[in-house]
């Protein structure tokens, strides 16, 4: 079991009044923190996850086999909250735009959102099948790997989304 490394100031503007407002506990037992900053008002998790920590989080097993992760009743479930999401972007947007998703897994939240306006849409994720499935996805343009610093211009994008 990892022992807990939080942090001491908030992980944006490294202000040190911050609270936690709920706790959450991994397959592990590890306690973690949705924590705001009194500062800038960032939410965050406290700790922030290692490398590893994400790496056994989201291995292959995360990912399921096949074209689709759950049943087809969880996936209509999952569907449903994907349009919910892009909604509340269309409504921040206004129907343009760029939009990055970090972690997209199978790209359909962003496969939703083209359809409600005209977007670019960009995404993020690991190797592995969700990256495969996302690969599948008409106009989406898709990084698989890390998110790094300088793979997309300042200011490029008009929202960033990052779910679970």
């Amino acid at each position: 079991m990892r022992m807990s490394n939080e942090r001491a100031c908030c992980i944006y503007c490294r202000s040190d009044q911050y609270s936690h407002f709920r706790s959450t506990y991994d397959l592990e037992g590890n306690v973690y923190y949705l924590t705001q900053c009194h500062s800038c008002k960032a939410i965050y998790l406290n700790p922030q996850l290692t490398s590893d920590d994400l790496v056994r989080a989201y291995d292959e097993s995360y990912y399921g086999s096949g074209e689709r992760k759950f049943s087809s009743l969880t996936e209509k479930f999952i569907a449903h909250y994907h349009k919910r999401r892009a909604l509340k972007i269309k409504n921040i947007t206004g129907k343009i735009g760029n939009v990055l998703d970090i972690g997209c897994g199978d790209g359909r939240f962003l496969e939703i959102l083209k359809t409600m306006g005209n977007y670019d849409i960009y995404g993020v994720e690991l190797p592995g099948s969700a990256a495969d499935r996302a690969s599948r996805v008409n106009g989406l343009q898709l990084r698989v790997g890390k998110l790094t610093e300088g793979i997309f211009r300042d200011n490029f994008f008009d929202a960033i989304t990052l779910f679970h």
